[in-house]
């Protein structure tokens, strides 16, 4: 499919005009719409008007003179402002700030070879745009991590992500639909390689296995990137709706399917972007404690993928557990490799912004939650006084710039660590 760029360039001679419209086209082979028009005149605001306005991919204004601020909420496609000389950077900059205030997707380029990077940048695969996810959960609500400030539409507008929600009995009843013989499979690939230890019953497995499985089919059946579901609620009564899902979605993030814990919408999101940036599994933790002599924190629960270091790579060895010492369930003990490189990253509350933070494990252990990292940070302090949520991401490796570049289309704003004293 021809990608549509509209190109503005006022002031430009018609040649130089030509040459950038060859630059991009070059580049990206897309159809360029030249418009070399007098930047003081009304045709030139006019087709500024309709360029905002139309269904093209992107939109390049090589000059801010005499933009209407009226104009600019119209803006559908992505706006790149050039500013190619010093002196009008701080106009083209409060074009850009304007139009990100309004929530549009606007950027800077200071010369044409960047507003070719900044082509780029859109052009990228989407990360989060498009992606279904399945959350079994009353709409917007947890137990622990309940969302009464999101909608539907904000979060599909903000993200791009398509968020559904169903009762926990539809799972229910696909557990008790699940084939036996399967189930039964799955069981003993989960017993065959706990070389680190075996605490559940042989039954308990299996009501976990299955319970992977039918989160599985829902997940082929309805291509989904993500699925969760409400489990402080409906598993740990006298009574529970469901089994753990602990180990279900531990296989499940090895698979490349984004399984946060607690019905957390938040977290689904922030796994789908750290998962998609790193293409590898994410492990999703409470934070445990901040230390802030050493410069250190904690990130601890019981669902640990076991392909952290890539999707298809040797699994690391494990333990089968049960549930925080509740006799019951099953959740995977791993041990985090000291001298670990990591990318820690979550979504604030309202969606608009993100915090990232990198980190290196200098410890690991194990409690009720049967999983901990201890993770060396900067600027601790302003890590504690940050923090997004109960929960964080995690991915093997720095990924920082490329999460802040994609979370800038999104006009989401980044917090991390300072960089002076």
């Amino acid at each position: 499919m021809t990608t549509r760029i509209a190109l503005l360039t006022p002031g430009l001679s018609a040649d130089r005009g030509a040459a950038v419209a060859s630059l991009l086209a070059e580049r990206f082979g897309a159809e360029i719409e030249i418009e070399q028009l007098d930047a003081e005149s009304d045709e030139y605001r006019a087709q500024t008007v309709k360029a905002l306005a139309s269904d093209r991919f992107a939109v390049i204004l090589s000059s801010v003179a005499r933009i209407d601020p009226h104009v600019l909420p119209q803006a559908k496609a992505p706006v790149i402002v050039v500013s190619l000389a010093d002196a009008v950077v701080g106009r083209a900059a409060d074009v850009v700030a304007t139009l990100r205030r309004l929530g549009l997707n606007a950027s800077l380029a200071v010369s044409w070879d960047d507003a070719v990077a900044r082509v780029r940048d859109i052009l990228g695969t989407p990360i989060l745009e498009g992606k279904r996810v399945l959350i079994f959960a009353e709409p917007f609500d947890s137990a622990t991590h309940p969302a009464p400030n999101l909608t539907y539409e904000y979060i599909k507008g903000r993200t791009g992500v398509d968020v559904q929600y169903r009762p926990v009995t539809e799972l229910a009843k696909a557990l008790g639909d699940v084939d036996e013989a399967r189930a039964r499979a799955e069981m003993e690939r989960w017993l065959a390689g706990a070389s680190e230890g075996l605490e559940p019953s042989s039954a308990t497995v299996l009501e976990c296995s299955k319970l992977y499985l039918a989160l599985k089919d829902f997940v082929e059946r309805e291509n989904l990137a993500g699925v969760s579901l409400d489990c402080v609620r409906h598993t740990r009564e006298g009574k529970p709706a469901l089994p753990h899902p602990c180990l279900a979605f531990s296989r499940l993030r090895d698979e490349g399917v984004a399984a946060p814990c607690e019905a957390d919408v938040w977290s689904m999101l922030s796994e789908l972007l750290l998962e998609g940036v790193a293409g590898k599994p994410a492990f999703m933790g409470n934070v445990g404690e901040v230390d802030l002599a050493r410069g250190t924190m904690s990130l601890l629960h019981c669902v640990v993928p076991l392909r952290l270091v890539g999707y298809g790579t040797q699994p690391v060895s494990y333990g089968l557990r049960h549930y925080h010492d509740l006799g019951r369930g099953v959740s995977l003990e791993v041990a985090f490799p000291s001298d670990t490189e990591v990318t820690l990253g979550q979504f604030a509350k309202d969606l608009r912004t993100f915090s990232i933070w990198p980190g290196t494990i200098v410890d690991t252990g194990s409690g009720a939650c049967r999983s901990r990292a201890t993770i060396r940070i900067p600027d601790s302090e302003r890590f504690l006084r940050s923090l997004p949520s109960c929960h964080y991401v995690m991915v093997y490796g720095r990924y920082a710039s490329e999460i802040a570049g994609i979370l800038a289309r999104l006009n989401v704003q980044t917090v991390g660590p300072m960089l002076y004293q």
